[in-house]
């Protein structure tokens, strides 16, 4: 189906939130609603049900450039898998095309005590094959501290939830902002810690289909 996706974000959260807010944002830039994305009308696929559902393990996903992923994001990636013993994560980035580019990541993972077994490194395109590929996967991960932008739109129109850690604005507060103009704050973090409590407190988030997951720690 032909949609328009189409994202509003509240400034008081990217810039006000933030680290050093008085001194780096004006009070008409704090207060004033701006739109995010606005996409051209495309074919996206539907939402489908969550892949834990069938799979019985909870399946964790980041789509985006790999220059974000560095060491702090991985340990407390790491620390998620550790945490959740059967969960897997899926990364799914250009470099991932390459034998190289596959063997670096999972080297980087083996390091932090995480077998190559529960990463799935792949690289969908054209992009319709990578919308597709949400329906796989059951939350996604931000990175930090430059949050992702266009892959957390992509992933909460498809359904899937993100889990984001805030930090220096502004672009360390993109997936806050864009998680509050879902209504969804509590999937925004403020430290490392809370980002990995907030999930595993309870093992998991209690799930029933995509859209209609409780938060985390609930």
């Amino acid at each position: 189906m032909a949609q328009t996706l189409k994202v509003r974000k509240d400034d008081t959260v990217q810039v006000m939130k933030g680290k050093d807010a008085g001194k780096r944002a004006s009070k008409d830039a704090s207060r004033r609603p701006s739109e995010l994305a606005q996409c051209r009308k495309v074919v996206l696929p539907d939402v489908v049900p969550l892949p834990a559902l069938a799979n019985g393990f909870i399946t964790f996903g980041y789509f985006g450039r790999t220059v974000r992923l560095n060491d702090a994001v991985l340990a407390v990636w790491a620390r998620l898998l550790r945490a959740l013993p059967t969960a897997r994560l899926v990364l799914n980035s250009a470099p991932f095309s390459e034998p190289a580019g596959r063997e670096q990541m999972r080297a980087r993972f083996a390091a932090l005590d995480i077998e190559p077994g529960r990463l799935d490194l792949v690289y969908t395109t054209p992009q319709p094959r990578t919308w597709a590929a949400y329906g796989e996967i059951d939350i996604a991960l931000d990175p930090f501290p430059h949050n992702a932008g266009t892959t957390t739109i992509e992933a909460l129109w498809q359904g899937v939830p993100v889990l984001s850690l805030s930090d220096r604005p502004t672009v360390g507060r993109f997936g806050a902002a864009i998680l509050h103009a879902v209504g969804l704050d509590d999937w925004a973090t403020d430290n490392a810690d809370d980002y990995v409590a907030r999930f595993v407190r309870n093992g998991a988030p209690k799930v029933s289909s995509k859209g209609s997951t409780s938060s985390p720690g609930a």
